[in-house]
């Protein structure tokens, strides 16, 4: 694979790897000295504790100082840190001018870090107060392999940190991953959507009984006026917080119909207008946009019936049950 990279000019990106050094990936069947084959120039040291706060460290090029700001991260407000909620390895650059079986050697630029420490304390025989500062530990970082006429022949993007959809640093981290590894050109596009979806609109809700440790269908509570204007007012104010982003945002209400209609079994469906929930929605209707959450939120999952009957499938043939 890596004289793929080198010949083809591929790089290599690994999300969350192990900081593999030599004495570790060794081909027990090549008999020569140097049988490693996988070197990112890194030894592991500690795993602090989470959650911290990294540093970012992406060098400023001194001949053109835009450089990697543009091409590493570059979405990415670098001058906050970036929260780090879940393991990870810490690792340091080895710095020994050793590397793979390939002969190249891995230069390691550091991208992340954890936290800098800095302890105080008296030193020698004399008493004397003196300062140490630990640099934190890589947690990404490039790693350039070099062969002996300093040309770079292949590179890796190398993350220490573990990963899952769910947290916060994987969501920032992961878009440059691809970016990275396929120098910007995709097939295709790439669109993020922010949207909010709220269930059951015009429907009430069973609330927690603490007694009974439980939801409780004697405890409901159904969304009025006061809520609804709530809503429209938060959502402004977050439009005007956020011009760019949020501009177009808007909550999407996934509606039943039954709690919006006088009488849900007639023939004739006629929209309860008087009704304070469904007055304030019909006025700010501009201000949402709106799912088809069935009628009567029928439980179509628990057939067959009659043999069961907490199944609403059969009711769906009704005119009233599906308009």
């Amino acid at each position: 694979m890596h004289a793929y990279e080198t010949n083809f000019h591929v790089r290599e990106a690994v999300l969350s790897g192990w900081p593999g050094y030599y004495g570790y990936y060794k081909d027990t069947a090549d008999p020569s000295a140097n049988n490693v084959y996988l070197d990112y120039g890194l030894i592991t040291t500690t795993t602090p504790s989470v959650p911290y706060d990294a540093s970012w460290t992406i060098p400023t090029p001194t001949v053109n100082p835009t450089t990697n700001s543009k091409t590493v991260f570059e979405y990415v407000n670098t001058a906050n840190p970036l929260p780090i909620t879940d393991w990870a390895f810490t690792t340091i650059r080895r710095d020994d001018n050793t590397g793979p079986r390939d002969l190249t050697i891995p230069s390691v630029t550091m991208l992340l870090q954890t936290p800098i420490t800095t302890t105080t304390g008296t030193t020698g025989t004399t008493g004397t107060t003196g300062t140490t500062e630990t640099k934190g530990g890589a947690l990404v970082s490039v790693i350039q392999y070099k062969n002996s006429q300093q040309a770079v022949t292949r590179e890796v993007l190398l993350s220490t940190i573990t990963n899952a959809w769910f947290l916060t640093h994987s969501q920032v981290l992961g878009y440059e991953f691809i970016n990275w590894v396929t120098q910007g050109i995709f097939v295709g596009g790439r669109f993020v959507y922010m949207s909010n979806h709220l269930d059951d609109l015009f429907l009430e809700n069973e609330l927690w009984d603490i007694n009974s440790n439980k939801t409780n269908p004697l405890l409901t509570y159904r969304l009025n006026s006061a809520d609804i204007s709530n809503a429209v007012s938060k959502q402004t104010a977050f439009r005007a917080a956020h011009p760019t982003a949020g501009a177009a945002f808007k909550l999407d209400f996934a509606f039943n119909g039954a709690g919006a209609v006088v009488d849900p079994l007639a023939t004739t469906l006629v929209a309860n207008k008087t009704d304070d929930l469904v007055a304030a929605v019909i006025a700010n209707k501009s201000q949402f946009r709106f799912i088809n959450h069935t009628f009567s939120h029928a439980d179509m999952d628990k057939a067959p019936v009659p043999a069961n009957p907490n199944c609403d499938y059969t009711t769906l043939a009704t005119t009233a049950l599906i308009h």
